[in-house]
């Protein structure tokens, strides 16, 4: 008994049938991960971008307020030290002259840690950046062009 040779084809054509389906499912599954992988760059870097902005209102704010009761107890400090005998107002000079470096400082302190982590999060963004760029450029481009390479193939049925 022998096989007949359309059998064999039809049996050879429903296994190709096979292979691109599971092609077509692959496809679609790998073109979701990049979606879902994009919109996390996306959402990421509109998150480091809203908390480096935060970060920087809020050190300059600090660093005014600071600056500005720093301000302010320097001048009571002087006012009442004006009233008192002259001894005591140098003392209260040199207190103030004290009071206004270390104020300084601080502020100097605060303004470079609230500018070192505003460039950490701008690094970071960056760096999400490229990531994204390249799922643009390389990854989906290639998903589509593989997905409408898939639909171009005729969709053969089997017939025995």
């Amino acid at each position: 008994m022998s096989i007949h040779p359309l059998a064999i084809l039809a049996l050879c054509l429903f296994f190709l049938r096979v292979v691109l389906n599971s092609n077509a499912a692959l496809i679609d599954h790998v073109q979701a991960g990049v979606d879902k992988g994009f919109e996390f760059g996306l959402d990421l870097a509109n998150k480091a971008a809203t908390a480096s902005g935060d970060l920087a209102n809020k050190a300059a704010t600090a660093s005014d307020d600071l600056a500005n009761k720093a301000a302010t107890a320097s001048d009571d400090l002087a006012n009442k030290a004006a009233t008192a005998s002259g001894d005591l107002a140098n003392k209260a000079a040199t207190a103030s002259g004290d009071l206004a470096n270390k104020a300084a400082t601080a502020s100097g302190d605060l303004a470079n840690k609230a500018a070192t982590a505003s460039g950490d999060l701008a690094n970071k963004a960056a760096e999400y950046s490229v990531v994204r760029e390249f799922l643009e450029e390389k990854i989906v481009p290639e998903v589509n062009e593989l997905t409408n390479d898939l639909k171009k193939m005729p969709n053969q049925k089997s017939e025995s």
